[in-house]
C-alpha cells in the first residue's frame, strides 16, 4: 500500500519481492484509478498509459490480471476503462512480436 500511496503522490519508488505477489498493481492501481476519475469527471477518452513488456508471456499474463481486477472491482460498465495490447507491425523487420 505504501508504494500506491506514493505513485498516487507522484513520488518515486522500488518495489520488490517475489514473482506473483503483486507488484504490478503497485502501477496499474493510480493508472486505472487516474482513468476511471477522468471519466467520472466527464473527460473525454483518451490514452493515459502505454506499458511495454518484455515477453509475450508477461504482458498475457497482466492483461489477464487486469481483467480480474476489473471483473472484481464492482464498478459499473460506464466507468470501466477499456485496454488493449498491440503486437509489432508484421512488416516490421526487428523479428520481434
Amino acid at each position: 500500500m505504501q508504494a500506491v500511496a506514493k505513485a498516487v503522490a507522484r513520488q518515486s519508488f522500488a518495489v520488490t519481492t517475489g514473482t506473483g505477489s503483486g507488484k504490478s498493481l503497485c502501477f496499474f492501481i493510480p493508472i486505472i484509478d487516474a482513468a476511471i476519475r477522468g471519466r467520472a469527471a466527464g473527460e473525454e477518452r483518451r490514452t493515459r498509459a502505454i506499458v511495454i513488456y518484455p515477453m509475450n508471456a508477461l504482458a498475457n499474463s497482466q492483461r489477464e490480471e487486469l481483467i480480474k481486477f476489473l471483473d472484481q472491482s464492482g464498478l459499473p460498465e460506464n466507468l470501466r476503462r477499456t485496454f488493449a495490447r498491440h503486437r509489432r507491425d508484421p512488416r516490421s523487420t526487428s523479428g520481434r512480436v
